[in-house]
């Protein structure tokens, strides 16, 4: 169905820190969002793999920063799928500001995760149908 995923953001106030700038832990909060917006075109919701007991916990973050960010900004977020594996699933992810403006780039790896027993479990073959079908 689906392996990328855009949304907008605008820099709110309690995005930014000391200096002004977006504290860089916000994107992984967005990337939250992003990831969310990606399970939900492919016909599942966090909340509902939560409440079943499942997780997609991340296990690895990078992220490059290019330039800054300030409150009031409108920034657009994507959020790629790279690889899935049995039970992991790697994502890339990019903001920019504008058209142009890179604001930072980085990967995120995720594993499918029982979490009543906290251990890796297999991604449901349909979601991985879904998640590695081009669009």
């Amino acid at each position: 169905m689906v392996r990328s995923v855009t949304l907008k953001f605008y820099v709110d106030f309690f995005d930014v820190d000391a200096s002004g700038w977006i504290n860089g832990g916000v994107y992984f909060q967005y990337n939250n969002r992003l990831f969310e917006e990606l399970l939900r075109r492919n016909g599942y919701t966090l909340k509902g793999l939560l409440e079943q007991g499942y997780g997609f916990p991340p296990v690895h973050y990078s992220i490059d920063y290019r330039s800054s960010c300030t409150y009031g900004d409108e920034i657009v977020g994507t959020q790629n799928v790279v690889r899935v594996g049995r039970s992991s699933l790697e994502t890339e992810f990019s903001f920019t500001r504008g058209s142009d403006a890179l604001l930072c780039q980085g990967r995120i790896v995720r594993v499918m995760t029982d979490m009543r027993e906290k251990r890796a479990v297999p991604i449901p073959d349909d979601l991985k149908e879904r998640l590695m079908k081009e669009e």
